[in-house]
């Protein structure tokens, strides 16, 4: 589905900016979610966790996923 995010293939951990791409794409595919969890339904942002490393193939940083997640979802 998110085929234009690159994912390093040597099984090291994608960089900030190959997240937040991920994080954008996810963010443009579902902007119903993106409506509901910005009008309250925390509970979304689990969904969108698992979209992205879905769509990094696991490869991202859950850590820094959840930061940059965070941001991003808050509208910054």
């Amino acid at each position: 589905m998110y085929k234009h995010i690159l994912v390093p293939t040597d099984g090291s951990a994608l960089s900030a900016r190959a997240i937040e791409q991920a994080i954008d794409a996810i963010m443009a595919a579902n902007p119903k979610q993106l409506a509901e969890y910005r009008s309250g339904k925390d509970k979304l942002f689990g969904f969108f966790v698992g979209q992205v490393m879905k769509a990094t193939q696991g490869k991202a940083n859950p850590a820094q996923l959840n930061e940059l997640l965070k941001r991003k979802l808050g509208g910054a």
